[in-house]
């Protein structure tokens, strides 16, 4: 079947049930949801009610086992992965970051969009400014605390200008 693009940023769960690999009951059962284009949601529960499981299913890590999850009135299965990717950025709990400077971690993206270096330059600037981590450039990850991580990885998410940010 022909890939499809979605028609907006809503993200439609219907009917959605998930079971892990080996696991003896659903992890997610039955689940309707709507979000429309523009809204900001958070799902807070207690750890292991399935909130990471959502985020996860939304970028086809893992396919639902029932029903379907839709991103602008498209099955995300019908999008091309590319796409997919391209449309949803993600900011684990645990991001893993590259090791190289702050600036190429957050840079990284931009250079596969294959923009010119000066252009770059100033979106690495503008973005660490938004997560409040200008002057940090030249540091490796290794050297900022838990908290500061994660403001890169949402940092290297928002350079990529996507239409949708999850953040677990």
């Amino acid at each position: 079947t022909a890939k499809k693009t979605s028609n907006d940023t809503s993200i439609c769960f219907d009917g959605v049930s998930f079971r892990y690999e080996g696991a003896s009951k659903d992890a997610l059962k039955n689940i309707n949801l709507e979000i429309h284009a523009g809204e900001q949601v958070a799902f807070v529960g207690p750890s292991g009610g399935g909130k990471t499981t959502i985020a996860r299913l939304i970028a086809r890590f893992h396919d639902v086992t029932k029903g379907n999850i839709k991103i602008g009135g498209v099955d995300v299965k019908d999008i091309e992965q590319k796409k997919l990717m391209d449309t949803v950025s993600f900011v684990f709990q645990d991001s893993k970051l590259l090791k190289m400077s702050i600036y190429d971690n957050v840079a990284y993206g931009l250079t596969v969009k294959r923009l010119p270096k000066a252009e770059i330059r100033e979106e690495v600037k503008k973005m660490l400014e938004l997560v409040q981590l200008e002057g940090y450039q030249r540091r490796k990850p290794a050297e900022l605390s838990g908290g500061q991580k994660q403001r890169v990885a949402i940092a290297r998410a928002l350079a990529n200008d996507p239409d949708v940010i999850i953040a677990d």
